[in-house]
C-alpha cells in the first residue's frame, strides 16, 4: 500500500472511514468493492488497537448462551463458517477442551447442555460435532491437566485466527480495489456545511501538516476512541461506548495440545489457555477502564489473576511470572450499558447517526466484522 496524502487532499470521497481496526478496514473494503470512492485513515498503525490484541479466536461465543443471546451466537457461527471458507490461510479450525471440576461455577450438566445447543445453532455450519468426555477420556486427551476433583468435560471445535494479518488483508484488499489508505493520519476536526459533516480536518503525524479530506459520508470506526470522535462532533454528547480492558499473557508452552476453556473461580468469568506459535496464550480479563485510551497496560493484579486461575489446572507446572514471555492489553468498545458487570455486557454492535450525519459503529466482536461492514455500507 502506498500512503498518498495528496490523494486525500485533492479528491472528494463518497465515504471516509476513521479508524484502521478490523471494522474500519472491513467497511472500507466492502464499500470499495461496491464501487464507492473510499478513504481510510488511521492515527497510528493498522490493527494497533484492540484488533491486533485479541484472543486470536473466530468463534460463536459459547458464553453468550448464558445471556440467552442466541441471535449473536447464530450470527457469529454463520460468520465463522464464511471466514473459514474465505480466509483458510488465516482462520483455521481449533479443538477445545472444557474440563469441569467439582467446585467449578458451572456444572458438568450445564456445560454439556451449552455445547449441545452451540452445535445445534451452528446447524450446517458446524465444524465438527462436540463430544461429552468422561474423566478418563479427558485425561487420555490431555494427560497433564489436574485430575483432582475432575468430573469430566467436553470437546468441541471453534476457529483460531491471525488477527493482525486478517485486519491488514482487509486494508490491502480495500487499497487494491481503489481505496485511498493512510496510517499516521489523525482526524482532528470536522468540516461542516449547513450543519452537516462533509469531511474532516486531518493531521499528517509524520510531517505535522494539517489538511482537509472531503466526503459525502464520514464513518467513526475508532473503537475505544469513539467517544473522542463523537465529542468532536457534539462536545456535550454522552459517552456512546463503555471501554473495558482485556489483558493477555503469552506464556512459555504449557503441556496441552488443544485449547482449553476454563471458568475462573474468583469471578466466574470464562477464559482460555490456547496454543499459539509455540507458546500458550492465556486470557482474557474484562474490567471497566477509565484511563487514557492510548496507555493501556496489563497490571500486576490482572496478570496474577490469570496465573492463579491457570495454576489450578496445571498444578505441576510451577506457573509464575518467570514463565511470562510478554503481556498485552486492549480496550473493547462495548455499547454503553450500565448496571451489569463488564463481562456480561452484550457484544452485539449498533450503528448510530448523529444530527450532523456522523455514522458511529459501536460494540461488535471480531468474528462478526464482515456482517457489520455490510450493514454499515448498506446505509450509503
Amino acid at each position: 500500500m502506498i500512503r498518498d496524502i495528496e490523494q486525500l487532499k485533492t479528491n472528494h470521497f463518497d465515504i471516509l472511514v476513521i479508524g484502521g481496526g478490523i471494522n474500519g478496514c472491513a467497511i472500507s473494503r466492502d464499500a470499495a468493492l461496491r464501487g464507492a470512492k473510499v478513504a481510510l485513515i488511521e492515527k497510528d498503525d493498522f490493527a494497533s488497537g484492540a484488533s491486533g490484541k485479541t484472543t486470536k479466536l473466530i468463534h460463536g461465543g459459547i458464553r453468550y448462551l448464558e445471556q440467552f443471546n442466541f441471535r449473536l451466537v447464530c450470527e457469529s457461527l454463520h460468520e465463522r463458517a464464511i471466514l473459514l471458507r474465505q480466509a483458510p490461510h488465516l482462520v483455521k479450525p481449533l479443538e477445545f477442551i472444557i474440563p469441569v471440576y467439582k467446585d467449578d461455577p458451572r456444572s458438568l450438566l450445564k456445560i454439556r447442555a451449552g455445547v449441545y445447543i452451540y452445535d445445534r445453532l451452528a446447524a450446517g455450519n458446524n465444524i465438527c460435532p462436540h463430544r461429552a468426555l468422561k474423566k478418563h477420556e479427558l485425561l487420555s486427551l490431555e494427560q497433564n491437566i489436574n485430575p483432582l476433583n475432575l468430573k469430566g468435560g467436553v470437546i468441541y471445535c471453534d476457529a483460531q485466527m491471525d488477527d493482525i494479518r486478517l485486519c491488514l488483508d482487509n486494508a490491502i484488499s480495500a487499497y487494491d480495489v481503489g481505496a485511498s489508505v493512510s496510517n499516521k493520519t489523525e482526524a482532528v476536526g470536522f468540516i461542516r456545511e449547513k450543519g452537516r459533516i462533509t469531511g474532516v480536518e486531518a493531521r499528517d503525524k509524520l510531517r505535522g501538516e494539517e489538511f482537509f479530506i472531503r466526503a459525502s459520508m464520514v464513518i467513526n470506526a475508532t473503537g475505544a476512541w469513539s467517544n473522542q470522535i463523537v465529542r468532536m462532533d457534539e462536545p456535550d454528547a454522552s459517552a456512546i461506548t463503555r471501554p473495558t480492558k482485556g489483558i493477555h499473557i503469552i506464556y512459555r508452552k504449557l503441556p496441552h495440545a488443544r485449547a482449553i476453556l476454563l471458568s475462573a473461580h474468583k469471578d466466574k468469568r470464562i477464559f482460555f489457555v490456547i496454543p499459539w506459535r509455540g507458546f500458550s496464550l492465556i486470557g482474557t480479563t474484562d474490567t471497566d477502564y477509565r484511563g487514557s485510551e492510548d496507555e493501556v497496560y496489563a497490571s500486576i493484579d490482572e496478570v496474577e489473576y490469570l496465573l492463579e486461575e491457570t495454576r489450578r489446572v496445571f498444578p505441576d507446572e510451577n506457573i509464575d511470572k518467570k514463565g511470562i514471555i510478554t503481556t498485552y492489553a486492549s480496550l473493547r468498545p462495548l455499547v454503553n450499558t450500565q448496571g451489569k458487570p463488564a463481562w456480561q455486557v452484550s457484544r452485539e454492535h449498533l450503528i448510530r447517526e448523529s444530527r450532523a450525519g456522523l455514522i458511529s459503529v459501536l460494540g461488535g466482536k471480531y468474528t462478526t466484522y464482515r456482517h457489520l461492514a455490510e450493514q454499515v455500507v448498506d446505509l450509503e
